[in-house]
C-alpha cells in the first residue's frame, strides 16, 4: 500500500516530509531548542508515528533549510530595502547579515514588519566591519537578485531564437520578425549570460551532494 505523499521520505532521507517539516517548525516557529524538539517528539510518540529524530538530525535539517533560503532566487525589483546587522561576532571576525523587504510590502504593512516579511539576502563573514566590506556584500546581493532570475529569461530567449530557425510561411515570418527579431541583437551575449546561472546551479548541486 502506497503511503500518502507527506509520509514518504525524500531521497537520501530516513524520515518523512511531515516529520522534517514539524521538526523545523518546532524550532523556528515554536522557539524550541534542538534537544527540546527531540523531547517533544518523544512526548507525542504515542500518537505521532513519524519517528523521533535526535537533535543532531534536526540541526542538519535546519541548516539545509537555511542554505536553501540563501540560494533560492530573489525577485529582481528596484524597490528593495536593505536592513544590515553587524552585531554578531564569529570568533574574531564579524558576521554581516543582510535582510530585505520590498518598499511595496513595507507600505502595505504600514511600516510594521515581522520576520515573515523579510527575505534573507546574504550572510557574510569579514575580518572587520568596514564600509568597503559592506559595499562588497551589497554589490554581491544586487548580482544575486539579478542572476538568479536570469535562468527563466534565458530559457525563453533560447527557445524563441531556436523557433526562429524553423521554416515558416511568409506571413508567419513577418509576424515573428515584427515581434521578436530584436532578440537577435542579444544572441552574441546569451552564451556568456548562460554561464552564470549554470555555475550557480553546479555549485548548489556540488554542495548538496557533499
Amino acid at each position: 500500500m502506497l503511503k500518502p505523499y507527506g509520509w514518504v521520505a525524500p531521497s537520501g532521507f530516513h524520515y518523512s516530509l511531515i516529520t522534517i517539516r514539524l521538526a523545523i517548525q518546532m524550532v523556528m516557529v515554536g522557539l524550541s531548542s534542538l534537544r527540546g524538539a527531540t523531547r517533544c517528539f518523544h512526548l507525542i510518540s504515542e500518537f505521532f508515528k513519524g519517528g523521533s529524530p535526535c537533535h543532531v538530525v534536526i540541526q542538519d535539517w535546519i541548516m539545509r533549510f537555511g542554505f536553501h533560503k540563501l540560494l533560492k532566487p530573489v525577485e529582481w525589483r528596484e524597490d528593495w530595502i536593505y536592513l544590515l546587522d553587524h552585531t554578531i561576532d564569529f570568533g574574531v571576525k564579524k558576521c554581516l547579515v543582510v535582510l530585505g523587504v520590498t518598499l511595496e510590502k513595507f507600505r502595505q504593512n504600514q511600516c510594521k514588519l515581522c520576520h515573515q516579511d523579510m527575505e534573507i539576502l546574504a550572510i557574510t563573514i569579514h575580518e572587520s566591519a568596514t564600509a568597503a566590506s559592506v559595499q562588497e556584500t551589497l554589490e554581491t546581493v544586487s548580482d544575486k537578485s539579478r542572476w538568479l532570475n536570469l535562468d527563466s529569461y534565458l530559457d525563453w530567449a533560447e527557445k524563441v531564437l531556436c523557433f526562429g530557425k524553423v521554416n515558416m510561411e511568409c506571413i508567419e515570418r513577418e509576424k515573428y520578425d515584427s515581434k521578436l527579431a530584436w532578440l537577435n541583437d542579444f544572441k552574441p551575449y546569451l552564451k556568456e549570460w548562460r554561464t552564470m546561472p549554470d555555475m550557480l546551479n553546479a555549485a548548489k548541486d556540488d554542495v548538496k551532494i557533499k
